[in-house]
């Protein structure tokens, strides 16, 4: 009796290490207007057993012509992610909730987000919104939260992303009325400024609001960047963001090499649908699989508890930068 115990405990063994399913459930963000995955998507989504994927389905905006909230950048599924979960993302700018009044902005978003996903044929049970909210929004914004979660009736979970300095200063920056948060850890910097190294994520940065800092009052998943791209700044301002362009795909190009991640366009030429003038500073920037790395031995070490991972984004550009196990690693180098 006692053989046949340890055979089968052997046999169960040997069935689990055979199993290719990652330790940890891996998600992606897919933020771009047109749903259709190539086909190093979808491997990557494959490869990896990704089982819900964080689709951005519009943005809303503050149009001042018609001095109204309006929804633009409407997702178009052009092929259906068959086997994947997806959840609704929607953008808010700040401006928004700085003008409008409006008490019906929850019941248009919900309606949109309900239509999109019907003409899908989309089960839905989770909402994500996304707004950077400040001081004089904030009430405006979770106001907002509070009517969409009534209006979803239990039938969605509505969630919020927040940004590193609400995580740090909760008493100061407010609390969203959700079920859960996203902490997003990438656009760390100041973007506009022209003596920033890396905007999208910084060590140091991290750290210094990650550590010494209370346990959020909200369950947390957390958002990495896995992106790259060019920063163009114009006699000294940032004039235009290039997304998709990294070193390699410019050594043939009329840019002289100013240090690490900047150049400088020695004439007028266009390039990779941009235009550049003479003397503007390209600015790259990228999210290094060495610097995730040790971004993520910085989480693992302090005090705070993430639940699931979402990698920002799913796009073929960005993830042939890493290598085919490097997701289901960093996510078991944070736990």
């Amino acid at each position: 009796m006692l053989l046949r115990c340890i055979v089968i405990l052997i046999f169960c063994a040997f069935l689990g290490s055979c199993s290719s399913d990652p330790k940890h459930e891996i998600s992606f963000y897919y933020w771009k207007q047109d749903f259709s995955l190539n086909a190093d998507q979808q491997l990557l989504v494959k490869s990896n057993h990704v089982k819900k994927l964080y689709v951005k389905f519009f943005d809303v905006i503050w149009d001042t012509q018609t001095e109204s909230a309006i929804p633009v950048s409407k997702l178009e599924i052009k092929e259906k992610p068959e086997a994947l979960k997806v959840i609704p993302c929607v953008f808010i700018e700040n401006q928004v909730f700085k003008n409008s009044k409006n008490d019906i902005l929850p019941k248009k978003v919900l309606e949109l987000i309900t239509k999109i996903a019907r003409v899908n044929s989309l089960e839905i049970n989770e909402i994500q919104l996304d707004c950077d909210w400040t001081d004089a929004t904030r009430q405006a914004y979770f106001n907002f939260l509070i009517r969409l979660k009534n209006l979803a009736a239990n039938k969605q979970t509505i969630t919020s992303t927040i940004r590193l300095h609400q995580f740090k200063y909760p008493k100061k920056t407010g609390i969203p009325p959700v079920s859960k948060a996203v902490l997003m850890c990438y656009n760390m910097n100041e973007i506009k400024d022209d003596k920033t190294i890396n905007s999208i994520i910084s060590e140091k940065t991290l750290k210094n609001y990650i550590d010494q800092t209370e346990a959020y009052p909200l369950p947390l998943d957390l958002a990495l960047p896995t992106y790259h791209w060019g920063l163009v700044f114009r006699m000294g301002k940032l004039s235009i963001i290039v997304n998709d362009i990294d070193k390699e795909s410019i050594k043939s190009v009329a840019f002289r090499r100013l240090n690490e991640n900047q150049f400088q366009a020695d004439s007028n030429f266009y390039y990779n649908n941009t235009y550049f003038c003479k003397d503007d500073i390209l600015r790259i920037e990228e999210s290094k699989p060495e610097t995730l790395q040790r971004c993520a031995d910085i989480l693992k070490n302090s005090p705070h508890h993430f639940n699931e991972v979402i990698f920002y984004h799913l796009s073929s550009n960005s993830i042939k930068n890493y290598e085919k196990n490097f997701f289901s690693d960093l996510i078991a180098r944070i736990r």
